[in-house]
């Protein structure tokens, strides 16, 4: 399981709204391009990843082609800092999720995501198309089944580490999804 910073996990799963990995990508790589702070290393030339005071106005974000998502970039950069963000592992998984969604932009996914990646909620299940598809395929006989039910199927099943089963499953269907392909 990864431990990426929050901000940076909450930024780019802001970015994520309908968009394929490498579009999410280049948003990021772009956000740091003109927000971030430049890091020379030999010959190379990189630079970090913004922090909050660091992110301009809405025009400036339709440079990095976010789209819709820049409102959503700038509302939590003048919401909410990495401190704010690292004070919700104090709280239960469920208000810090409820805290989260209390930002534009996100939902159950994205507070689900950064609670799992950043802040070490294991419980924490993001339910994205191919876990949504591969839970209905396996656990419930290829019937659509309802958010609400899912997500309370998940915990009763996988419990306190559902978030080790998500990692597992996506990248289980993932993989046989583009073997179909």
């Amino acid at each position: 399981m990864i431990r990426q910073d929050p901000w940076e996990c909450l930024l780019s799963f802001l970015c994520s709204s309908a968009k394929s990995i490498s579009h999410i990508r280049c948003i990021v790589e772009s956000l740091c391009r003109i927000s971030g702070e430049k890091i020379a290393l030999g010959t190379y030339l990189g630079y970090g990843f913004p922090e909050a005071a660091c992110i301009g106005s809405e025009g400036h974000l339709e440079s990095v082609r976010a789209g819709f998502r820049a409102g959503y970039l700038l509302n939590a950069s003048q919401c909410i800092d990495r401190h704010q963000l690292l004070a919700l592992k104090d709280l239960s998984y469920r208000e810090a999720r409820q805290r989260l969604m209390g930002l534009r932009g996100v939902g159950k996914k994205v507070a689900d995501c950064t609670l799992l990646y950043s802040l070490d909620f294991l419980e924490a299940f993001p339910i994205d198309t191919w876990i949504k598809k591969g839970l209905e395929k396996v656990y419930f006989k290829g019937r659509r089944t309802g958010e609400k039910k899912m997500e309370e199927f998940v915990s009763n099943h996988f419990g306190r580490y559902a978030g080790y089963a998500q990692l597992y499953l996506y990248h289980f269907w993932r993989q046989q999804s583009l073997r179909n392909d």
